[in-house]
């Protein structure tokens, strides 16, 4: 199901001076290029000095338009983009309007609170129904009987969230109706609120980093304790009917949802958190906790309230390859060469070779080449209805040309099916189709820098750690990977993508944020050694610093006895607002360190530069010759006969915010020696070959001849 068209209310159209200029015809495709040069090329075409300010690289647009003035393109582009048109000198720049932005925000807001409201209304129901063993009882003989296979057991009383808590497993038994209360005790607007990667901890016994729980703490251990001894008879009597292989022990819940014994909870927590999720996505969950006086959590529940899936809800009906699918609309052969070459050139380099690729694949500081299909797709959109077009699409619209493939040739179909998945129509009754994506705030935050991602893919080898971190300081997207960068970093990098790996997963990093946003002196003393504290940073730092503790992704707390060292040590679970009740203490040290160990490489699949070694596949080789079949169905595991020694440089930041914890980040620098010997399997030193024969050990001796994962 998709979600409901965004009600937005178009701003007027800006008054723009009687410049007689503006007035003259203009005929015009400029294809999804950043606002910077849409207004370039639009000034261009016209022969007027037009410019975009630098803060609109990060925006895309689309023009089509045949004998249009001048000034109604203007007008309509900034109607479109949120933004305004000032004079500047004998031309025009483009900026971003405050006032339209801000309109725009108020609105997806009051969208996001509607939603919330309704999830609400089912916690309600869930948390004012009866509450009987029967009845309960009845409910879990039906899950049972749902269960495919059932891998958890009859006791399984923890159930991943979904967007609807009535769906939810969890959300009928005691922590489920707890949780429903607790969110029904605090304001609405305060989920609604939340941006990305934000979490709120409210709590019943609140430090200064948290907010009051308005719920008292006897009354609820009443109700809770009720529950749950319905809970325990209605498990009793479940289990007597079960098969005797998943009886329990009639004394209680899956140790999972209930521990047992008596518990006199102390305090209940409830936090807030707005996750980041892949293809710019975000989903609000809800973690509610009892916790006993010594901080110790013995109960725990989570749920969704709200989640942006408009895009992946949109995604679930492509099941088929893009390159092969039929194109149900005008597209040029350069638009789907393109969308080609992004799945195909990992595995074929000769995609590589095509002059398109130099010229156009690896400037999207240009022209956006992936969200080539997207502007025909659009285009014919207008052109099948006689309309003029404006358009802008944010970085996940490159999936609007893929899903436009099998979009119906009927006009009126397809519009809806864009309008159902992607885009507010916008269009007014004078000729124009005008669309803007839907949750245009947000997409807009998650957008990334075209000129910084130019510069990005266009740079030769593996990436250094201070490549990497000035790039994540200026990729201005928000926490998350988008669709648009991934698709280039994997993709199009003019380098093998397994290069890139090792990094890529670091981008949303606060810590590579902060250490990006150095200047060069400042970075190369801090990733030499030199500490930096809290209190010395500036006020962009400090924020970093913060989002890096409290924020979704910084929940990598470590404890050790010994500032500084570099061993991996243990994760602590403690709750951060509890650890540090008054906010990070101006003695909080922000350190790099350094851990250097040897490293085997192999050839790289074209041969032209050398990987990390595939320990995999080399098992593979040595296993096969004691079990042949091994290889029967191996054909993509070619042997690797050539070995080259080099080194990997790992930097851990370390922010330390107590005496003996700190948050941590780490990175992997992979080096390969100029003039490093080239050696056999049979030359490479036995504590490099370890795991390699290790893992091969088990190819032989493994049944299936796969091997057994540890979990590590």
């Amino acid at each position: 199901m998709f979600i409901a068209t965004l009600a937005l209310v178009v701003a007027g159209f800006q008054n723009l001076p009687a410049d007689e200029r503006l007035d003259a015809k203009l005929t015009a495709r400029i294809d999804a290029s950043s606002l910077q040069q849409v207004a370039h090329v639009l000034g261009k075409k016209a022969g007027l000095n037009l410019s975009g300010d630098d803060r609109l690289a990060s925006q895309v647009a689309i023009v089509d338009v045949h004998e249009a003035r001048l000034r109604d393109v203007m007008d309509r582009l900034a109607t479109v983009t949120d933004t305004e048109w000032v004079k500047n000198g004998d031309g025009y720049l483009l900026r971003q309007s405050a006032p339209k932005r801000q309109e725009r925000a108020q609105a997806e807001y009051a969208l996001r609170l509607s939603q919330i409201q309704k999830a609400l209304d089912k916690y309600r129901e869930i948390a004012s129904q009866g509450y009987q063993a029967t009845n309960l009882a009845n409910y879990i003989r039906e899950q049972n009987r749902q269960q495919q296979n059932g891998d958890q057991g009859m006791g399984r009383f923890m159930e991943a969230p979904t967007a609807d808590p009535s769906k939810e497993y969890g959300a009928f038994l005691p922590t489920g109706r707890a949780l429903a209360r607790a969110l029904l005790s605090i304001d609405p607007s305060v989920p609604a609120s939340l941006t990305s990667d934000q979490r709120i901890v409210f709590s019943t016994n609140p430090t200064k980093m948290q907010r009051s729980l308005p719920i008292d703490v006897k009354k609820e251990a009443a109700s809770f304790a009720a529950d749950l001894a319905v809970a325990r008879e209605a498990y009793k009597t479940v289990s007597k009917d079960a098969p005797a292989g998943e009886r329990g022990d009639g004394e209680g819940m899956d140790e999972a949802a209930d521990p047992g014994g008596d518990f006199a909870p102390a305090r209940f927590r409830l936090v807030l958190s707005r996750t980041p999720q892949f293809f710019g996505s975000d989903t609000i969950t809800a973690l509610w906790s009892a916790l006993e006086k010594d901080g110790n959590e013995v109960y725990q529940q989570q749920s969704t309230l709200w989640t942006d899936s408009f895009l992946s809800q949109s995604m679930l009906g492509i099941d088929f390859d893009p390159t092969e699918a039929p194109v149900q609309f005008d597209a040029r052969p350069d638009s789907i060469w393109h969308i080609k070459a992004l799945m195909g050139v990992m595995r074929d380099e000769n995609y590589k070779k095509d002059p398109r690729f130099n010229t156009i694949m690896l400037h999207p500081d240009a022209v956006e080449p992936l969200s080539l299909l997207t502007s025909d797709l659009l285009a014919d959109v207008a052109k099948k209805g006689g309309l003029n077009l404006i358009a802008e699409l944010s970085d996940d619209d490159i999936i609007a040309g893929i899903v436009g493939m099998t979009l119906d040739k009927d006009l009126t179909r397809a519009r809806e099916k864009l309008e159902s998945t992607l885009f507010d129509d916008l269009s007014q009754n004078d000729g124009w189709l005008m669309m803007r994506p839907k949750f245009a705030a947000s997409r807009r935050s998650s957008q990334v820098n075209r000129k910084a991602l130019g510069t990005m893919i266009r740079s030769v080898g593996t990436p250094s750690l201070s490549e990497l971190a000035r790039y994540a300081s200026d990729r201005g997207v928000g926490p998350q990977m988008n669709l648009i960068e991934l698709a280039y970093l994997l993709g199009v990098r003019s380098d093998s993508a397994g290069s890139f790996m090792s990094g890529l997963d670091t981008l949303d990093s606060p810590a590579l944020k902060f250490i990006g946003g150095l200047d060069n002196a400042g970075m190369s003393a801090f990733l030499a050694g030199v500490p930096r504290t809290y209190s010395s940073m500036t006020p962009s730092q400090k924020s970093l610093m913060d989002e890096f503790v409290y924020g979704c992704a910084g929940q990598n707390l470590r404890s050790s006895d010994a500032p500084g060292e570099n061993e991996v040590d243990p994760e602590v679970s403690e709750e951060v607002t509890d650890l540090l009740p008054n906010g990070i203490p101006a003695g909080g040290t922000a350190r790099m360190i350094h851990q250097d160990r040897p490293t085997l490489f192999q050839p790289s699949p074209d041969g032209k530069s050398w990987m990390p070694v595939d320990q995999y596949s080399v098992a593979l080789q040595i296993a096969a010759k004691t079990r042949p079949e091994l290889l029967k169905d191996a054909q993509q595991f070619k042997p690797v006969t050539q070995f080259r020694i080099g080194g990997t440089r790992g930097y851990i930041f370390q922010f330390w915010v107590t005496a003996k914890t700190y948050y941590s980040w780490s990175f992997d620098q992979r080096v390969m020696p100029e003039g490093s010997s080239t050696l056999t399997y049979d030359q490479v030193p036995a504590e490099l070959k370890r795991s390699i024969e290790d893992l091969a050990r088990q190819l032989v001796t493994t049944p299936s001849g796969g091997y057994e994962d540890d979990g590590g």
